[in-house]
C-alpha cells in the first residue's frame, strides 16, 4: 500500500512539472426558480499551428522519485510448485462427497428443465382429494320382524339359485361325467375267450374233431373220428386219427404207465413217435387177411419215446438193449387197458413197434 501511494504522488509531481493544466471555471448555479444568465460567447482565436506528431516529440524523462518508487514496488510472487509426491503404493483416496440435494418440500414445484417452459400451477381444488362421505347407517328394522323373516323376504330371492328340476323317468340316465371318464381311463375288458371244445369230452386230449370218414371198402371208416396232437400232456410227433374210445384209453396208458416209467429213468416223457393210426388195410398188410383194427380207427402203433433230457428210446433197439426194462414195463402194463397188446416177441411184423387196440375178445385182453 505504501509503495502504491508513493508512486501516485510521484506521478502527480511529475505531471505538475511538465505543464500546468488549464481548468475552466464552472458557471455559477442559479438559485431555484431563476433562469441561468446568458454566457457571453468567447472571442475567436486564431488557429494554433498543428502540433508535431507524438512520435516526433521527445519523451520527457521520468523523475528519479518515480524510478525509485517503481523499483521499490514488489513484483507479484509466482506460486510455488507443490513438492513431488513420494513414490510408493498408492493410498486409496476416497472420492469427494457430493453435496446432498436439498430436500424438496411437497408443496414446492419441480424446477423446470433447460429449454422447457415451467408447468402451469395446479389448482387449489386438485391439491387435496375430496373427503369421502360416511356410509349411511342401515335402515332400522321394524319392530316385530326377525332375521328369519328378512331372509324369507322377496328381496333376497335373486341371491339364491332355484333347485334343479327332477329329470323325467323316461329320460333318467347316468351323468355323462363318469361315463366319459370311464371311456377315457378304463381299459376295455378283453373279450371272453370261448373255451376250446373238448375232444370226446376228455380234457386230457388235444386236437380236433373231424368229419366222418367213409370208405368204399366194406368195414373201413370211422363214424366220429378225432385227430390227436397231444395226449395227457405228451406231444405226438405226427397227428393220430382214431375214435374216442381209442383216444381215452391212450390217455389212460400215458398218464398211468408211460409217464411214471419215464420218471423212473430220472426224466420226463415229452414226445411219442407214432408209426401208424387209421389205415384201411388187412392185418399185417397181408392180402386176403381179415381187416385190421386200424381200418376202423381203433388201433395205434408206437415206435419210440423221447425224454426231456434228450434221450430217444426205440422199440427196435431198446427191446434187447439197455432200455429193455423200461419198454417191458410199458408193454406189460398196457395189457388190460387195451384189448390187444403186441410187441417185438409176438411176430416179425411187430419187431420195431408196439401195437395197441381196443378190440374186444371173448377171453379178455390179448397180450403177446
Amino acid at each position: 500500500m505504501t509503495a502504491r501511494l508513493a508512486l501516485a504522488l510521484a506521478l502527480a509531481a511529475w505531471a505538475g512539472e511538465a505543464g500546468a493544466i488549464d481548468v475552466a471555471p464552472l458557471p455559477p448555479v442559479p438559485p431555484p426558480g431563476e433562469s441561468a444568465p446568458a454566457t457571453p460567447a468567447a472571442p475567436a482565436t486564431p488557429a494554433a499551428p498543428a502540433a508535431p506528431a507524438a512520435s516526433a516529440m521527445p519523451a520527457a524523462p521520468l523523475p528519479e522519485a518515480i524510478t525509485r518508487a517503481l523499483d521499490a514496488t514488489p513484483s507479484p510472487a509466482e506460486p510455488a510448485a507443490p513438492p513431488p509426491a513420494p513414490r510408493g503404493p498408492r493410498a486409496a483416496t476416497p472420492p469427494p462427497a457430493r453435496p446432498a440435494p436439498p430436500a424438496a418440500s411437497p408443496d414446492a414445484a419441480p424446477a423446470p428443465r433447460p429449454g422447457h417452459a415451467p408447468p402451469p400451477p395446479r389448482p387449489l381444488e386438485a391439491a387435496e382429494p375430496p373427503a369421502r362421505a360416511a356410509p349411511a347407517p342401515p335402515p332400522a328394522r321394524p319392530a316385530g320382524r326377525s332375521p328369519a323373516s328378512d331372509r324369507a323376504a322377496p328381496a333376497a330371492a335373486p341371491l339364491t339359485a332355484p333347485p334343479p328340476r327332477p329329470r323325467p323317468r323316461h329320460m333318467a340316465r347316468l351323468s355323462p361325467g363318469p361315463v366319459i371318464a370311464a371311456a377315457v381311463f378304463a381299459r376295455p375288458a378283453p373279450a371272453p375267450r370261448e373255451p376250446a371244445p373238448r375232444i370226446c369230452d376228455d380234457p386230457r386230449l388235444a386236437g380236433q374233431t373231424i368229419t366222418r370218414i367213409a370208405s368204399a371198402t366194406p368195414g373201413c371208416g370211422i363214424e366220429r373220428p378225432v385227430r390227436l396232437s397231444a395226449v395227457a400232456g405228451v406231444r405226438l410227433d405226427r397227428p393220430a386219427i382214431g375214435d374216442c374210445r381209442l383216444a381215452s384209453r391212450l390217455a389212460d396208458w400215458i398218464e398211468k404207465v408211460a409217464r411214471p416209467a419215464a420218471r423212473g429213468l430220472g426224466s420226463e416223457l415229452v414226445s411219442i413217435e407214432v408209426a401208424a393210426s387209421y389205415a384201411c388195410r388187412p392185418r399185417n398188410n397181408r392180402p386176403g387177411a381179415r381187416l385190421s383194427e386200424h381200418a376202423r380207427g381203433r388201433a395205434i402203433d408206437i415206435a419210440a419215446f423221447r425224454l426231456a433230457d434228450g434221450r430217444r428210446i426205440t422199440v427196435l433197439d431198446g427191446w434187447r438193449g439197455k432200455a429193455r426194462a423200461f419198454l417191458a414195463r410199458l408193454h406189460r402194463r398196457a395189457c388190460g387197458i387195451f384189448g390187444t397188446v403186441l410187441g417185438p416177441d409176438s411176430d416179425r411184423w411187430h419187431r420195431n413197434h408196439f401195437h395197441f387196440d381196443v378190440a374186444r375178445h371173448r377171453m379178455g385182453s390179448y397180450c403177446r
